[in-house]
């Protein structure tokens, strides 16, 4: 959609700052298409900043929003684009906030550089969730030291340096992020998987949860 276009249907939307579509497309962790009234609307999830492609968790990310709200019918708060033309709303589904499950869930920070839309109950909720996330290590904060997506797109430290993994762990299951296959101890691969490129877990439900497929060779 021209981005003339979408301002002007944007501006249909401020009227009510509330609309109802089915998600038709998921970019990445965070940026989801919605059809609605027969126009598609990209749409920024309001106070959520996700991992981005190249970092660790990226993809998991987008799938776990894929197999969240994908086809699924939600509704959007919000009347604000970004600079992208986006629309940034906070997106409901099933009575839950998509971008509050995605923080408790560990896929995704509490933007709080760019809170300005949201309740102070939202930032408060928000805060709380990334806290709780990060103290039980789901996710993305199983790494010693995740950088935000926002360091990462303006060349911090994630870009220039490697990730420092830690020593693989008996009993640990090795992911492979770029393949998204997942290696248990014992098999023939366990060790291949490239350091920059391993991701891990306590078990093959939580590597499968995560959206993992076990390796065939073992």
């Amino acid at each position: 959609m021209p981005k003339t276009v979408f301002l002007i249907l944007l501006l249909s939307i401020s009227v009510t700052a509330q609309i109802a579509g089915k998600v038709v497309g998921i970019t990445d962790g965070d940026t989801i298409t919605v059809l609605s009234d027969r126009k598609q609307i990209k749409v920024r999830i309001a106070g959520i900043d996700a991992p981005e492609f190249g970092q660790d968790f990226g993809r998991v990310a987008k799938k776990y929003l894929l197999d969240l709200i994908f086809n699924q019918t939600v509704r959007l708060e919000g009347s604000k684009a970004d600079r992208n033309g986006r629309l940034i709303a906070k997106v409901l589904f099933d009575g839950k906030d998509v971008g509050l499950v995605l923080v408790q869930s560990g896929y995704a920070w509490h933007y709080k550089e760019y809170t300005a839309d949201q309740t102070e109950a939202d930032k408060a909720h928000y805060a709380q969730a990334e806290t709780i996330a990060r103290e039980r290590q789901l996710n993305l904060w199983k790494l010693p030291n995740p950088a935000p997506p926002w360091e990462f797109r303006s060349g911090g430290r994630t870009a220039r340096q490697p990730v420092s993994y830690p020593p693989v762990t008996s009993g640990k299951i090795i992911g492979n992020k770029n393949s998204m296959i997942y290696h248990k101890p014992g098999c023939s691969t366990y060790n291949k998987v490239a350091p920059q490129n391993r991701v891990y877990f306590d078990s093959p439900l939580e590597a499968e949860t995560a959206g993992y497929r076990a390796a065939k060779n073992c």
